[in-house]
């Protein structure tokens, strides 16, 4: 069996949650909390099996309230992975999509009333859904890992052809282009303020200009962290992307140590933007 761990989307105070899953002939969610105070090193609780059944399950999402978890999962013998919804104290799970295709990479709303999700039906892309009942609609075709704005008015995803990251607005409408003469952009965080965005990015071919960047989410030019360097320094593999972006500038991120993935935190400092110190490691 397959063990992994990532952050939980739509989490941003100073208790983290985390959930991890196993591939194997029963799907296992666990949960564990961290708490992560300033400067501290968090302390991990021990992990708290949340669902196990026949199958795969992953691609976790718990709602700001802490209320319900969303996850992909193909349970029920089917051949795809569709949207589960639960309450995350326990209870009954219910699917929320259907169809011959795969849905992941679920995202609350700040409220909790939609998901965003990356699905391949149809014309492939990022999708969105209500909790409570309706039916999904294509919001970005082609986009991947969609991320609501703190104020949910927004939404970033990235997208492999053409090659890059853009915000749109949750309503619908002309999605903007993020850094447009980057060579690649994919995966990122809004600050908490949700006047930042963190994301990796190559701003050429080299490997050289790729580096986890800082961008205004309005616009205007991105800056370089220097994270690429220091995951160098410390051995850290996997080729990481930002998570989450805590209040205190905390980005927690999963990466590789040998043939282990683990949960990790840095901390982003202004003026320049810059990543430094040690590390801290999570899982």
């Amino acid at each position: 069996a397959l063990a992994r761990w990532s952050p939980l989307t739509g989490m941003s105070h100073r208790f983290l949650s985390r959930i991890g899953w196993r591939r194997g002939p029963t799907a296992l969610l666990v949960l564990a909390s961290l708490s992560i105070p300033r400067g501290d090193s968090a302390m991990p609780a021990a992990p708290v099996p949340l669902v196990g059944e026949p199958g795969w399950a992953a691609d976790p999402a718990i709602s700001a309230d802490g209320r319900w978890l969303a996850h992909a999962s193909d349970r029920g013998g089917s051949r795809f992975l569709h949207l589960w919804l639960r309450p995350l104290e326990g209870g009954e799970a219910r699917r929320l999509t259907a169809g011959s295709h795969d849905d992941r990479e679920p995202a609350f709303s700040p409220d909790g009333t939609t998901l965003a999700y990356r699905s391949e039906a149809g014309g492939r892309g990022v999708y969105l859904i209500p909790v409570g009942a309706g039916r999904p609609r294509l919001l970005a075709p082609g986009g991947r890992r969609p991320r609501f704005s703190p104020d949910g008015g927004r939404i970033v995803y990235w997208t492999s052809a053409p090659p890059g990251l853009f915000v749109i607005a949750a309503t619908g409408g002309r999605p903007r282009a993020i850094q447009p003469d980057f060579h690649s952009a994919r995966d990122a965080a809004w600050s908490p303020d949700g006047k930042y965005l963190l994301f990796t990015a190559c701003r050429d071919t080299s490997a050289e200009s790729c580096d986890w960047w800082v961008s205004r989410a309005a616009g205007g030019e991105a800056v370089a962290t220097g994270a690429a360097k220091l995951f160098r320094q410390h051995h850290l593999g996997g080729e990481p992307s930002p998570d989450l972006w805590l209040s205190g500038n905390t980005i927690v991120c999963a990466a590789k140590t040998g043939e282990k993935t683990r949960l990790w935190t840095l901390v982003l400092s202004p003026d320049p933007w810059r990543v430094g110190g040690t590390p801290q490691r999570l899982t």
